[in-house]
């Protein structure tokens, strides 16, 4: 890293407050080589798509709710389903549950819970990830795929 980027982020430390900036630095948002930093900094999502872990009530709410967020759900349930293991860190949610995303099933609180945190568990795992434009990006495709969901207008937060 060079001596810019270090008190750079020295300064973002100071001006923003230790432990929010501290946090974010080592989950690699300002690493312009990680998963998360470069899915954030792709056109089609910087004013359209925001991660789940961020909004973890909504992403759950629309788990439950079969009207919402379809493809989204759609998507989820494709990659649960060819993909996105956790090996030897946490079981994946049971093929039951994962079928429930598709319409017109209906995910109870704590199945869309399960679900919920084990996609933010592996979003979390993938982020920080070194990015690499000239290796087969289908891991990077699915982070993008399920990792962010369309901005949540204000007015039905």
């Amino acid at each position: 890293m060079s001596t810019q980027a270090i008190g750079a982020a020295a300064a973002g430390t100071a001006i923003l407050g230790g432990g929010g900036a501290t946090i974010a630095y080592a989950a690699g948002a300002f690493d312009p080589t990680t998963y998360f930093y470069k899915a954030n900094e792709d056109s089609e999502f910087k004013n359209t798509k925001e991660y789940i872990g961020d909004k973890p009530d909504q992403v759950k709410a629309w788990l439950i709710d079969n009207t919402k967020e379809k493809t989204y759900k759609g998507n989820l349930k494709t990659k649960l389903e060819s993909g996105m293991d956790l090996r030897g860190i946490r079981d994946k949610p049971s093929t039951e549950r994962i079928n429930k995303l598709s319409t017109p099933n209906t995910l109870a609180q704590e199945e869309a819970k399960d679900i919920y945190d084990y996609t933010k568990e592996w979003c979390e795992f993938k982020k920080g990830l070194a990015y690499d434009k000239e290796k087969n990006n289908d891991d990077f495709e699915n982070f993008k795929t399920v990792c962010f969901v369309n901005k949540i207008p204000k007015a039905t937060q």
